[in-house]
C-alpha cells in the first residue's frame, strides 16, 4: 500500500512535468510562428520600400540625405539594384553648403537605402539595416497586434 502510494505520487509528479513541458513546447511553437510572421512582415515592408516608384523612392532617399550631418565630401554607396535610380546628378542636386554627396564606385550589399561614408566614419542607412535595428520594437508591436487577434 505504501509502495502503491509512492508509485501513484511519482506518476502524478511525472504527469505534471510532462504536461508542463508539453505546454512549454506549444508556447515555443506559437512564439516561433509569431516570429516567422513578424520576420515576413518586416521583409515585405523592406521589399515594398525598394519597389517604390522612382519618384517616391528618390524622395525617401532625399530625406535620408537631408538627415546626414557629415561635412565635406560624403561618399554615397548604393545597392546594385539602385545604380540606375540614384545617380551622381541626383546626389549633386541634394548636396548643400558644407556637404557634397559623391556617388561611390563601390556598392553596398543591403536592400535599398544608402551607405554614407566620410573619411573613416560611415553611416548605414540601408533599409535592411534600419529594419534589423527596429526589429525588436516592431516585433513587440506586431506581437501585441497578433496576440490581440486571438
Amino acid at each position: 500500500s505504501r509502495d502503491l502510494k509512492k508509485v501513484s505520487r511519482d506518476a502524478a509528479e511525472l504527469r505534471g512535468r510532462l504536461e508542463f513541458h508539453h505546454r512549454r513546447s506549444e508556447e515555443r511553437e506559437i512564439e516561433n510562428a509569431r516570429r516567422s510572421v513578424i520576420d515576413a512582415a518586416i521583409g515585405k515592408a523592406v521589399d515594398r520600400l525598394c519597389a517604390l516608384p522612382d519618384g517616391e523612392y528618390l524622395e525617401l532617399i532625399g530625406r535620408l540625405l537631408e538627415g546626414c550631418t557629415f561635412k565635406g565630401d560624403v561618399e554615397v554607396l548604393v545597392s546594385q539594384a539602385d545604380e540606375r535610380r540614384i545617380t551622381a546628378s541626383f546626389l549633386e542636386s541634394r548636396s548643400r553648403q558644407g556637404c557634397r554627396f559623391v556617388l561611390s564606385k563601390e556598392r553596398h550589399s543591403g536592400s535599398g537605402g544608402v551607405l554614407l561614408r566620410s573619411g573613416r566614419v560611415s553611416l548605414n542607412a540601408t533599409f535592411s539595416t534600419a529594419a534589423a535595428l527596429a526589429h525588436e520594437e516592431l516585433a513587440m508591436d506586431l506581437a501585441g497586434l497578433l496576440a490581440g487577434k486571438r
